[in-house]
């Protein structure tokens, strides 16, 4: 009987080499740890909100009447977005009324919805009311015909 030596001899040595390859392979890493850094930048300045009204369409206000819808845009010509976390509006009575006795105070804006925030490059909505309260016992009279500016303000 003929014996090949030869094929058990390149068995054995490819599956031992197969085995070395594996032990390494499975237990050869490196451990390391490491830290870095960066920069980056932030906006060296920002440009202010416009607040623009829309034309005033609600009827003449009088004392005690129906306060009456105010309505607007925001515009952000910013590049980024900036939240509204206070949105107020005053009051002023033009000169010629206000010297006759009209008082501003007279005058309230007592809703005022604004958006919660205005997107970079863009705008948004908002709404409200105004109106003439009536203060009883006193003549008002030197509001007739007055011109109300109101004036906003968003921050």
């Amino acid at each position: 009987m003929n014996l090949n030596i030869r094929k058990p001899l390149i068995t054995t040595a490819i599956a031992g080499g197969i085995v070395a390859v594996s032990a390494t392979a499975a237990f050869a890493f490196w451990t390391a740890t490491g830290t870095g850094s960066g920069t980056a930048t932030t906006a060296d300045s920002s440009t202010d909100l416009t607040i623009t009204q829309n034309a005033f369409n609600g009827s003449a206000l009088v004392p005690g009447g129906a306060a009456q819808a105010v309505s607007g845009t925001i515009a952000n010509a910013n590049t980024f977005a900036v939240p509204i976390t206070s949105f107020v509006a005053s009051v002023a009575v033009d000169s010629t009324h206000a010297q006759a006795g009209c008082s501003a105070a007279w005058y309230s804006v007592p809703t005022l919805t604004p958006p919660a925030s205005v997107p970079a490059g863009g705008s948004a909505n908002f709404s409200g009311t105004v109106k003439l309260n009536d203060t009883v016992g006193t003549n008002q009279d030197a509001c007739k015909g007055a011109t109300v500016t109101l004036t906003y303000t968003a921050s």
